[in-house]
């Protein structure tokens, strides 16, 4: 976050950082919220919680961009090859693989990136599919996406 700050000064432009499964202590609205998979970090609750904090938070055509969120076609949601307790229907905590210990992992599909963002127009929404062949195939896949928000989605 210091590097994009020092790359924009000079410039009308405010860069925070805050937790939006939390009421965000800064003051007046945001044109733009950049989450590179940070959110699906989360639960579900916590999740749709947060996007409603960040429609409080967003001034009227401001941006939600969504970077890396996980899609349930990723090898680590579809294949029982690793341990994990379900928190709920899209949410793991994973005990073995690539996820083990980091806490809540959190995986959608496009109809539950839609209704998150109900209330915003979605611009863009593209899902990327990796398949993995050496050393052992599997497959990555994970969502990218614009949604705008303006009191005329609403």
């Amino acid at each position: 976050m210091a590097e994009i700050g020092r790359r924009f000064a000079g410039e009308d432009v405010t860069v925070v950082e805050g937790d939006f499964t939390k009421e965000i202590p800064f003051e007046g609205q945001f044109d733009i919220i950049f989450d590179r998979g940070a959110m699906t970090c989360n639960t579900s609750a916590d999740i749709r919680a947060g996007i409603m904090l960040a429609e409080k938070k967003l001034k009227p055509g401001g941006y939600y961009f969504g970077v890396d969120w996980l899609s349930t076609k990723h090898y680590a949601y579809t294949e029982g090859s690793q341990e994990y307790n379900v928190v709920d229907d899209y949410t793991r905590k994973f005990r073995t693989g690539c996820f083990s210990g980091m806490g809540n992992i959190h995986f959608s599909d496009e109809a539950y990136i839609r209704d998150l963002f109900c209330d915003f127009e979605l611009k863009q929404l593209y899902e990327k599919v990796s398949i993995w062949e050496i050393p052992e195939k599997r497959c990555e896949a994970g969502f990218n996406f614009a949604a705008k928000y303006g009191q005329e989605n609403k």
